[in-house]
């Protein structure tokens, strides 16, 4: 049997380092069944940590995003074997949103698809409810919603609490009782498998 290889990337908020991000990543990996797939990565797209009150300067916005695209090409050109499903909370699921929305714009980039994502998992999201998931529907989205999350009501998009208005073929959306930082609660006991498949 030839088994897929798969690469989780993360993409961590402004304000952290990513530590919860990776470990839900790893914690994935160590719990994935043999028989899915041969060989399984963790590729952490790591950037210096933003204070909130910065980044609502547009440069500083862009800066992330011109990291992110430029990180995400590399990894597709690196790893172009592998499955890849890319974990996002809070500003990252922003930034993601933003660079498949103008892949065209960075380095050369002819289309989102050259970045080789198959899964996009969303934690704590701020991006705008009103989103358009039809955009993309080579690439599944999954949104954990925490209903007690109040970090994202201090942002322009409030998914991450509310979930998106519109529903599209390729989104599935899931709730849990928790705030902005707790999906690794609900994620690695009850939803592993959405971490873990493509």
């Amino acid at each position: 049997m030839n088994l897929k290889k798969l690469n989780i990337v993360t993409i961590h908020g402004i304000e952290s380092h990513g530590d919860i991000l990776e470990a839900v990543a790893y914690e994935a990996l160590n719990a994935m069944p043999d028989d899915n797939y041969s060989h399984g990565i963790v590729t952490p797209i790591d950037y210096p940590r933003v204070r909130a009150l910065f980044h609502h300067f547009p440069f500083h916005r862009k800066a992330v995003e011109w990291g992110v695209a430029r990180r995400l090409h590399e990894i597709a050109l690196m790893y172009p074997d592998f499955d890849t499903v890319v974990l996002c909370h809070s500003n990252g699921s922003r930034a993601l949103s933003r660079v498949l929305e103008t892949a065209q714009k960075y380095y050369n980039i002819k289309s989102y698809k050259e970045l080789g994502i198959q899964k996009v998992i969303l934690f704590g999201s701020i991006i705008s409810r009103n989103y358009d998931f039809s955009r993309f529907p080579d690439i599944e989205f999954v949104n954990f919603a925490g209903t007690k999350d109040k970090a994202v009501l201090f942002s322009r998009g409030w998914s991450g609490r509310y979930g998106f208005k519109n529903s599209y073929p390729n989104l599935q959306e899931y709730k849990f009782n928790g705030g902005h930082s707790d999906y690794s609660k609900f994620v690695i006991p009850q939803r592993m498998e959405e971490v873990q498949s493509v």
